[in-house]
């Protein structure tokens, strides 16, 4: 269930909405020769409020209370001496209190795009208890006319995610994010760049074929491939799709979407950027991979964005 709160005075809520519980560690028994003995290795979560078990882990897991989550998400922005009048806060937790997600959106450090679309910027902390995520503080930012999450292309300061272990440290992840939101300032005027810089059609989809791991193979077979389908990619890249043996359907969706951006935002970097953004946040996952699993398999498709189009930036300068 989702908590949304808009704030509009410049001052958050103080209520906890679905988080408004506490994770406690119980002590695990078995039995031995008909005695029952304590378990020294291994703890069971439980909802504190309710009894409901959550899960059972070594005694050396290290969790976050829901309340300190959604504390820690508040301070971070006041830390950074960000405005928070116009934003919006989301509570989000899973209804067997096994996971949440907290997200701020920070309307201070919004920008507009080319085509008079609104680009936002949002905190976000994820994490559970029972171990299918790992704990993640991350600023994000979102093209609200297609919904796609931006991709930062800094991967040094943007987010911070840790197991359940000894070293995780909420706090630490706190800083970062601070000092991310120092970095978000200056990332628009990179976007804007890339709206101005035009891209032919054939490099933009050698950067497609770059994010799906096909780009040495058509590299390694472009005149092979020239005499088999008697055409010069370069003129019409999208002739290579042909050629492949194999299909790959992340290129092909990448393919089919970037006819759609090169309308809307034009032959540019920033409509390439787009259809990877697109590629990273909405394009279907396996059918094997739970909606748990979704949300950590768009931040390893955000990582490759990021890789991806720093590389197409590189050769273009």
């Amino acid at each position: 269930m989702d908590n949304v709160s808009n704030i509009f005075g410049g001052e958050l809520s103080q209520n906890y909405g679905d988080a408004d519980f506490t994770i406690a560690r119980s002590p695990v028994y078995y039995k031995a020769n008909g005695d029952l003995k304590l378990d020294s290795d291994s703890i069971a979560l439980v909802v504190e409020e309710t009894g409901q078990k959550i899960a059972m882990h070594g005694s050396g897991f290290n969790d976050n209370q829901p309340r300190r989550i959604v504390d820690v998400g508040r301070a971070i922005p006041r830390r950074a001496g960000a405005s928070l009048l116009g934003s919006q806060e989301r509570i989000s937790v899973s209804p067997d209190k096994k996971r949440m997600i907290y997200e701020l959106t920070l309307p201070e450090y919004s920008f507009m795009g080319s085509d008079g679309s609104l680009v936002e910027l949002s905190l976000m902390l994820l994490d559970s208890w029972d171990s299918s995520w790992t704990f993640t503080q991350t600023i994000a930012r979102k093209r609200i006319a297609c919904l796609n999450t931006q991709v930062s292309l800094d991967n040094t300061v943007m987010s911070y995610k840790h197991k359940h272990t000894k070293g995780l440290d909420i706090d630490f992840g706190a800083r970062i994010l601070v000092k991310a939101l120092e970095v978000a300032t200056k990332e628009p005027e990179i976007w804007k760049d890339m709206m101005k810089a035009s891209i032919t059609e054939f490099d933009a989809f050698m950067a497609f074929a770059d994010a799906t791991g096909r780009r040495k193979f058509f590299e390694d077979h472009m005149k092979e491939a020239e005499h088999h389908v008697k055409c010069q990619f370069p003129k019409a890249p999208h002739l290579l799709l042909s050629y492949q043996n194999k299909q790959n359907k992340d290129l092909n969706y990448l393919w089919d979407k970037w006819s759609k951006y090169s309308r809307e935002l034009g032959m540019t970097q920033w409509a390439v950027y787009n259809t990877l953004t697109d590629w990273s946040t909405h394009a279907p996952a396996s059918r094997e991979s739970s909606q748990h699993n979704i949300m950590f398999i768009r931040r390893k498709r955000e990582d490759i964005v990021r890789n991806t189009v720093n590389k197409l930036l590189k050769r273009a300068a």
